[in-house]
């Protein structure tokens, strides 16, 4: 699978880029992070997957927005967790 870009079915990437023209700048990140989604076995390895995002973020300079986002990942991501098992 590749990354869909930032939020729900990269529906942040998409509204970004029509309110700004071009890519969120942390999108680097997202797309790490649904890339190690795709390989995580377990709920460490999914909290791994999350502190890791919330720490690209911070290093791209954007801490506030990552730490709103790493609650809503945390909140919302095992979804994704879950359904992958079903696809797979």
């Amino acid at each position: 699978m590749a990354s869909n870009g930032c939020g729900l079915f990269g529906t942040l990437s998409k509204v970004w880029r029509v309110v700004s023209g071009g890519a969120p700048p942390f999108e680097a990140c997202c797309d790490e992070h649904d890339l190690a989604y795709e390989q995580i076995e377990n709920g460490a390895d999914r909290r791994w997957a999350d502190k890791h995002f919330l720490r690209c973020m911070e290093a791209h300079g954007h801490p506030a927005s990552g730490k709103v986002f790493f609650v809503l990942i945390r909140c919302g991501g095992w979804l994704s967790f879950v359904l992958r098992r079903f696809r797979d």
